[in-house]
């Protein structure tokens, strides 16, 4: 740590004590920039290799954005609604698309697709989450919802 506190002295920067640690990567999992690292054996268990996917707390942060623009009680069109969240959709997957994030990325898409099926059938003045009335191909292409959910490898 001195060594580092040198480096970033040279720089004009800080070291942040409250915040930085060693940890050692092979017995535990720590989060750096929005992603949760972690190493573990493949499948045939025979290679180490290191996976890494949005952070917990960047995943409930996303859920939280998407709670209040999908909240059905606010005065605001579908329509509105789509265009506020497909931007910060569109953004938190293009950041988060390396690595091992389709399990997230699909819960993502669960949860916004819930979301808006409840402010359809709250509109409508009906219960539940229609999902027998509102289907994918509804929600995708006809209201244009954010749906490129796909990782990509380097």
């Amino acid at each position: 740590m001195d060594r580092l506190r040198e480096i970033l002295g040279r720089m004009e920067l800080e070291l942040n004590d409250e915040k930085s640690r060693v940890v050692d990567a092979e017995e535990a999992t720590f989060d750096f920039l929005g992603f949760t690292y972690k190493r573990t054996f493949n499948r045939e268990g025979t290679k180490r290799l290191t996976l890494y996917y949005p952070s917990t707390k960047a995943q409930k942060r996303l859920r939280e954005r998407m709670r209040k623009v999908f909240d059905p009680h606010a005065p605001v069109s579908v329509a509105e609604r789509i265009r506020r969240a497909n931007p910060y959709l569109r953004g938190w997957v293009n950041y988060f698309r390396v690595g091992n994030s389709a399990r997230v990325f699909h819960d993502v898409a669960w949860h916004v697709e819930t979301k808006l099926r409840r402010v359809l059938e709250y509109q409508a003045g009906r219960y539940g989450r229609g999902w027998k009335r509102y289907n994918l191909d509804f929600l995708y292409g006809t209201l244009g919802l954010y749906h490129d959910y796909r990782t990509h490898w380097q």
